[in-house]
């Protein structure tokens, strides 16, 4: 019976407030725009330990290690990097491509080094995260989207050519066929003239005939052009799923690895699913409108309802909203949903995560912040901050394998054994 109490669903806290915080990030601010960016590595810093410290787990807070240097030296790194794509941009706008080249083929690597750098710097109980660096497989990863971009991207690029070259010749056609339609009609045109236009109908048909042929071709360039596109993008969650399995596949903590659990259809499935919510709650915010629409057209007359702007902006406002309401509940749900199946399919040795987060709660509390944000003209965003991040992260809850005390353990010991890895000094904070 023991064994089992100790064997418990945990759910991870936090113990900040927007009040503490919001001392935090007026100091970040002003000294930030005092020292023109230069502190913002500093107030990164504040920023994420005091987030880290007040995220709890059966009692134990996280803690993030890094240094305002380290993260500095990133940010002079980006900053070199954007001034380079920047400068060739503006002084050498024929080599523009080749400085994008540059920096996409960079990209992966930036990525792996961030994500070690973030990783690293996190630690349980003074037990660090890791990210496994395989740039390898990252370039590989990214390599198949950009080439199928690439090879869409230029496909479309010369069927909207066609494209554009049919509309034109069908224009041309168009253009001719009108032109002996009106001289047809014109009173001073010669009997020979007329008599010809009367009896060689062969001629209009003939321009009729090829204008339908550059339609029909128009139509299925377009279609094929829109196929194109339609296949990428059905792609896209895809390619999101290698890049997350990547992600979580090659992160440890101490020296457990973590995997990902879930599959790709149902990644899919959640797509499809929240497409027809969002049909669904869209065309109920539609329906809400009208109702409005009507309810006012009836009471009010055209005297009223013209006599102010006031007026105008309130029948505005009450028409405004239910759209409002209906996007603030498609993000929070794609969010939550989101969420929920990244937490579900994580794995750490046997130890599994769950998320519980709840479309209409997330939404409510966006609706909240942004209303909080808007009549303080700012000042609320810390509170806003906090409350968001309290609620994402109390509702994750780990459900160990086995006691998380005797797991700590394991995790010192051999961390004791094998020493400390030096291999972050190329590790790069660059705010991806």
């Amino acid at each position: 019976m023991e064994a089992i109490t100790k064997i418990h669903s945990q759910t991870l806290k936090f113990t900040g407030s927007g009040s503490e915080y919001f001392r935090i990030w007026i100091v970040n601010i002003v000294l930030t725009v005092c020292t023109l960016g230069i502190y913002s590595a500093w107030a990164k810093v504040r920023t994420k330990r005091y987030f880290y410290n007040h995220t709890r787990l059966a009692g134990h807070h996280f803690d993030f290690l890094a240094s305002p240097q380290q993260i500095l030296r990133g940010r002079i790194i980006a900053v070199i990097l954007l001034g380079l794509y920047v400068g060739v941009n503006h002084f050498l706008p024929a080599w523009s491509w080749l400085a994008a080249t540059v920096l996409a083929l960079a990209l992966p690597a930036l990525l792996v080094l961030a994500m070690g750098f973030r990783l690293r710097n996190t630690s349980f109980r003074n037990i660090r995260f890791y990210f496994r660096k395989d740039f390898a497989k990252a370039y590989l990863l990214a390599a198949a989207p950009v080439a199928l971009f690439i090879a869409v991207m230029f496909s479309a690029a010369s069927m909207t050519e066609e494209l554009n070259e049919i509309a034109l010749q069908a224009d041309l056609h168009a253009e001719r066929h009108s032109t002996d339609q009106d001289l047809h009609w014109h009173e001073d045109i010669s009997e020979e003239e007329r008599a010809y236009l009367e009896h060689g109908e062969h001629h209009g048909d003939v321009l009729d005939d090829a204008l339908k042929e550059k339609l029909e071709q128009g139509t299925e360039t377009g279609a094929k052009v829109f196929g194109l596109m339609f296949l990428f993008f059905l792609t896209i969650p895809f390619w999101e799923y290698l890049l997350i399995r990547f992600m979580v596949n090659h992160s440890q903590f101490g020296t457990s690895k973590f995997n990902f659990a879930q599959n790709v259809l149902s990644l899919y499935g959640l797509y499809i699913g929240l497409f027809f919510v969002t049909l669904l709650v869209l065309a109920a915010a539609g329906v809400v409108i009208g109702i409005v629409s009507v309810a006012f057209s009836t009471q009010l007359t055209p005297e009223v309802a013209t006599n102010s702007l006031g007026n105008g902006g309130f029948v505005a406002f009450f028409m405004a909203l239910p759209m409002v309401a209906a996007q603030l509940y498609i993000v929070a749900r794609y969010n939550a949903k989101r969420l929920n199946w990244r937490i579900d399919g994580i794995r750490l040795n046997e130890h599994k995560f769950e998320g519980l987060l709840d479309a209409t709660e997330l939404a409510t509390i966006y609706l909240v912040n942004f209303l909080t944000i808007a009549f303080t003209l700012g000042l609320a965003i810390p509170w806003a901050m906090v409350r968001t991040y309290q609620y994402k992260i109390e509702n994750i809850v780990l459900h160990p394998a086995t006691d998380l005390e005797e797991f700590i353990a394991v995790q010192e010991q051999q961390r004791s054994a094998i020493g400390e890895e030096i291999d972050d000094i190329f590790d790069l904070d660059l705010g991806l």
